[in-house]
């Protein structure tokens, strides 16, 4: 997945959604959306299909990308239960960010 302007500092799988957020130096989160993949890839016969580094490059999706904090973005996590990410920064803030899947 490529995207970020720069170093990537941290990222983490939605507990139960297909979804990825990435943070990074470039002062932006990314909210990937990796469902048509997991689609595309599943299991078949109980084995893994090799994936390509191309082919993930067209089945990941980013749903949002968030100017988040004044400096760069050092961590990320999606809240266990709800619809919240939180995100800390060099700007010395940490934030919380509403989301769904559709926004």
């Amino acid at each position: 997945m490529t995207g970020h302007n720069n170093l990537v500092m941290c990222a983490q799988f939605h507990p139960t959604n297909d979804l990825i957020i990435s943070c990074s130096l470039d002062q932006t989160l990314r909210l990937w959306d990796f469902s048509n993949l997991k689609k595309k890839h599943t299991s078949i016969e109980g084995r893994e299909r090799a994936i390509e580094n191309s082919q993930i490059r067209h089945d990941v999706e980013v749903k949002a990308i968030i100017d988040a904090h004044e400096r760069g973005i050092n961590w990320c996590a999606f809240h266990p239960t709800g619809n919240l990410i939180a995100s800390v920064g060099d700007d010395r803030k940490v934030k919380l960010w509403k989301f769904s899947r559709n926004k």
